[in-house]
């Protein structure tokens, strides 16, 4: 079973890792950008736009500007998935919601429970009929009200 303060910790982060997506998500309509970097002949581009992720590799065509760049567009957004391939480059969209959702999904499931009365307040362990000042599973003291 997991800790609960581990449990809190990792659904506060899934939490705020959505948040961010969704953000990001609605700001993209607005703005596009991302990093450009060559290796070689290749140029490989990360990027923001219309509410997608984007992962573009290519050949060195038209003079890429390295590093990063901003742009500001008219809104839109694409809302599924997309994958081209040219034999100049290939390209991957992936709509932010799909990890904000995942990230979503990860929260609910190690949210964490509510503790009932005549459980151990560190672990969760059901102390009914523990005589004992200590709890039998993790060793945390017992305060009994």
């Amino acid at each position: 079973m997991m800790n609960r303060y581990k449990r809190a910790w990792l659904f506060r982060l899934a939490i705020s890792l959505a948040l961010l997506l969704i953000v990001l998500a609605v700001g993209s309509g607005w703005y596009s950008g991302g990093y450009v970097m060559q290796t070689g002949s290749r140029v490989t581009i990360l990027g923001l736009g219309n509410g997608q992720g984007a992962f573009v590799i290519g050949e060195q065509g038209a003079q890429a500007a390295l590093g990063w760049s901003w742009h500001r567009y008219d809104p839109s957004w694409r809302w599924w998935f997309s994958i081209a391939k040219t034999p100049q480059s290939s390209q991957m969209l992936i709509p932010l919601w799909a990890p904000a959702l995942g990230l979503l999904v990860q929260a609910w499931w190690v949210r964490p429970k509510r503790l009932s009365k005549g459980h151990c307040v560190k672990c969760g362990y059901a102390l009914a009929g523990v005589a004992a000042e200590l709890c039998p599973e993790c060793g945390a003291t017992i305060t009994h009200a």
